[in-house]
């Protein structure tokens, strides 16, 4: 199951990407992110290859996710994988400059591990939307804030 969802956003391409990849921001926007922690070196010009763990909050439990940077391309590019022992997730997000501002692309494809899961598709799929929105907008909100001249 794959799902894309794109925004604009009326800011320069190093904000926005500095919201997608920055480690400290992205609990601004990812909601239920309880903590990241880093499992091999990172090397901050090219953080490809670089492993983690990432603990969540997801519908009142504590889940935890075997993640890798699988592509980093400053300013244009984050693709991460995330591991959890019934599914895997490939996520990218996509920066292109845009008339005014910046066309952020997210893409989501779920590999499922088990039958638990290819039961659950259908549900995890509006899930998989309904959070693509909301995290993308939030990232829209605070890279304009961060951008308007009253900052």
């Amino acid at each position: 199951m794959r799902v894309n969802h794109k925004i604009h956003i009326h800011a320069p391409i190093d904000t926005v990407f500095d919201w997608v990849a920055n480690n400290d921001k992205v609990p601004l926007w990812m909601e239920g992110l309880d903590a990241t922690e880093y499992t091999s070196y990172r090397d901050p010009d090219n953080p490809t290859g670089t492993t983690f763990r990432q603990r969540m909050t997801e519908f009142g439990r504590t889940v935890e996710y075997a993640g890798e940077i699988t592509d980093y391309q400053f300013p244009t590019l984050l693709a991460v994988t995330l591991k959890h022992p019934r599914f895997t997730m490939n996520v990218s997000y996509k920066l292109s400059e845009g008339s005014e501002g910046v066309w952020l692309h997210y893409e989501v494809s779920l590999i499922e591990g088990d039958g638990m899961v290819s039961k659950l598709t259908k549900m995890m799929g509006w899930y998989l939307k309904k959070v693509a929105s909301t995290q993308l907008n939030k990232i829209k909100e605070l890279a304009e804030q961060k951008n308007s001249p009253e900052s």
